[in-house]
């Protein structure tokens, strides 16, 4: 059976007695209004029976715009889950077409020794995937090669025109530049809880961290505690070096403060040993809800049980089960974050440095008591 060709203007134009001018304006809605109510109610008619669907393309080429929107971050967590939705369910609601793509290094399927795709589930329950301990070196063994990361998948953002890009923090140093080099050719460039160097011009947005911050200072304290510590990471990253400023402006410069080497690996060889060196320590905040849930269990190991012996929260509102019976947590409202970061990619116009701070709410659970 022979294929039917899709349907042009010229067959709409040719089936309706009128121009194929009159037809793209009507159906492009460019000063549609100058044609009676009969005319424009025929050729819509008529498109939608032929089955006609505008050229995206064609008219991209023209307006310079392709209402594509790269979208470079991965299900990661409940986090990123949420934020993914958010721009997701924003831009298909605009007639706008998400283009989503995530580094391999850190989501990549997981493969057993005789190379078979394994469950990788876990990151939707709040957790990394099963391989996200697994470093390229064990991806060898496997012989399994990754392709190089995010520069590479940047590129291919780049390669198909979309007309901004949202992006979480970029590991890389080479994609981070190349970031910097768009958005100084005028590229809309939206980051979620990181930035780009002070000049150039690019939308960050993230949480407002001295409101989040405020919330939990205002509950340990009313629980009683004042002698509180921080444990984050050893990133520069805003998000992280905002938050830890917010703790030290709320509980002091001075109060007790570790930055892991990592989020994921040896965390305990970390925690372990700053928890037994803080003498009267009663609470500790955590930059992420995973490094609270290590905190929960390294504190209970050293018999200093949660909440009774010492009170964590954390950030994230992952919601997974800990031996504290669930996390105190500032829930930073993923889906809202998403939405923002996608109306901020459709806006029109040169793009002007600026951040958005996004609201955020503590949501208080077993891992916090009043002070012993």
């Amino acid at each position: 059976m022979p294929r039917r060709a899709a349907p042009r203007l010229q067959d709409i134009a040719a089936e309706a007695g009128v121009s194929v001018t009159t037809v793209s304006r009507i159906l492009n809605n460019r000063r549609a209004e100058e044609f009676s109510d009969d005319t424009r109610e025929r050729i819509t008619r008529l498109a939608r029976d032929m089955d006609w669907r505008p050229n995206l393309i064609g008219r991209g080429m023209k307006s310079g715009r392709t209402d594509i929107c790269g979208v470079f971050m991965a299900p990661y967590d409940v986090y990123w889950t949420g934020v993914l939705y958010g721009v997701h369910d924003t831009l298909l609601a605009s007639d706008h077409v998400p283009i989503v793509s995530w580094p391999h290094a850190l989501v990549h399927p997981t493969f057993d020794a005789e190379g078979h795709l394994e469950d990788r589930t876990g990151a939707m329950r709040g957790r990394r995937t099963p391989d996200a301990d697994r470093s390229d070196a064990d991806l060898e063994e496997l012989d399994v090669k990754p392709p190089r990361h995010e520069l590479q998948r940047l590129h291919r953002l780049e390669d198909q025109r979309v007309d901004a890009v949202i992006c979480w923090p970029l590991q890389d140093a080479d994609a981070r530049e190349r970031l910097t080099v768009l958005a100084d050719r005028g590229w809309r460039i939206i980051q979620i809880d990181d930035d780009l160097p002070p000049e150039v011009d690019c939308i960050t947005i993230g949480s407002d961290e001295d409101a989040a911050m405020t919330q939990v200072a205002e509950h340990l304290r009313g629980l009683g505690h004042r002698r509180v510590a921080w444990v984050g990471l050893d990133r520069d990253q805003s998000w992280n070096t905002l938050r830890r400023q917010a703790f030290h402006r709320h509980f002091g410069e001075d109060a007790p403060a570790l930055a892991l080497a990592s989020d994921v690996r040896d965390l305990d060889a970390q925690v372990d040993p700053f928890l037994h060196e803080q003498r009267g320590l009663t609470a500790v905040v955590a930059a992420t809800d995973l490094i609270a849930q290590q905190v929960v269990r390294a504190a209970n190991r050293r018999g200093l049980r949660v909440p009774a012996g010492l009170s964590v929260v954390g950030y994230g509102n992952a919601r997974f089960d800990s031996d504290a019976g669930g996390i105190t947590s500032v829930d930073q409202m993923p889906y809202s974050v998403g939405v923002i970061a996608a109306e901020a990619a459709m806006e029109r116009g040169p793009v002007r440095r600026r951040r958005i701070n996004t609201p955020c709410r503590l949501i208080v659970r077993d891992s916090t008591a009043q002070a012993g």
